[in-house]
């Protein structure tokens, strides 16, 4: 759950946001994905939603699992979930991942970690929150200015 905000930090209502992610055992729904890792046949993998009138969006899943970065030795990704954003006055589509909080992977991950400016490197760090019905992660997406959430080039 998150909410989309523009330059001024006013929300930005009917975004479109895309979702995409591996199971628990770091698969992912996908042909091209060929490791050994169980299919989950009850998880899809990707979600879309738009936010509403509050700039808000939320989606249900479960956390991912760490996986291996295929052609690198020794790069196991720590968890985390895709987004894209399509938002009015945005020319193209927007990339950008979540990371969950608190996971070691996250220290040495070099996609993180290459990030140099900490504040961006902060922007894709989870929050999260209380819940009485399991764990929460709050992920706001801010579109432009100094609070920008880091976006990567789709290449």
């Amino acid at each position: 759950m998150g909410t989309i905000t523009d330059l001024s930090g006013k929300p930005v209502a009917g975004a479109l946001i895309e979702v995409w992610t591996a199971n628990a055992h770091g698969k992912y729904s996908h042909p091209a994905d060929h490791s050994s890792q169980p299919i989950d046949p009850n998880f899809k993998g990707y979600g879309r939603a738009i936010t509403g009138p509050s700039g808000t969006y939320r989606f249900v899943g479960i956390k991912p699992g760490a996986y291996p970065n295929p052609g690198y030795d020794n790069w196991m990704r720590p968890p985390h979930v895709h987004f894209s954003v399509y938002a009015a006055g945005v020319m193209h589509r927007l990339i950008t991942q979540m990371y969950f909080p608190g996971e070691s992977l996250n220290d040495i991950d070099p996609i993180l970690n290459g990030i140099d400016d900490l504040a961006a490197r902060a922007s894709l760090i989870a929050v999260e929150e209380k819940s009485d019905t399991g764990r929460r992660y709050r992920f706001d997406i801010v579109l432009q200015g100094e609070a920008e959430t880091q976006f990567f080039i789709e290449r």
